[in-house]
């Protein structure tokens, strides 16, 4: 009987655990793709769709980009990302220099790592 429970424990834990890992991986899968496919100058432009600029060396993009993505795996509308490292010096002239993550949308630029102040300006880009 114990080792029944203890098995059946473990499928439970296991089956959990590839879900938790699946989610990670869709999430991770969602930033790389929408940075890979990511035209800096279309994306600068285009108002409607939400343009994140990011570090990977920055502390405020590590504590608040992966939050953000696990939350919002499954969201319909894309959004564009931007590694500021890889920026032209040209192009980092067409963006003030200063904290990152950076959110652009509708015509605004967003220099935030508050939880709510994020969650306000995805819900209204997607």
């Amino acid at each position: 009987m114990t080792k029944k429970i203890i098995k059946n424990a473990s499928i439970v834990l296991l089956g959990i655990a590839a879900i938790l890992i699946i989610w990670l991986l869709l999430a991770i899968g969602r930033f790389k793709y929408n940075e890979a496919t990511t035209d800096f100058n279309k994306a600068l432009n285009d108002k409607k769709t939400l343009l994140i600029i990011y570090k990977p060396g920055c502390k405020r993009c590590r504590e608040t980009l992966p939050r953000l993505y696990l939350k919002n795996v499954f969201a319909l509308k894309r959004e564009n990302i931007v590694n500021q490292d890889k920026l032209s010096k040209k192009d980092k002239n067409k963006i003030e220099n200063g904290l990152t993550p950076k959110f652009f949308y509708n015509g605004r630029e967003y220099e935030t790592k508050d939880n709510a102040q994020i969650e306000k300006i995805w819900r209204y880009s997607h």
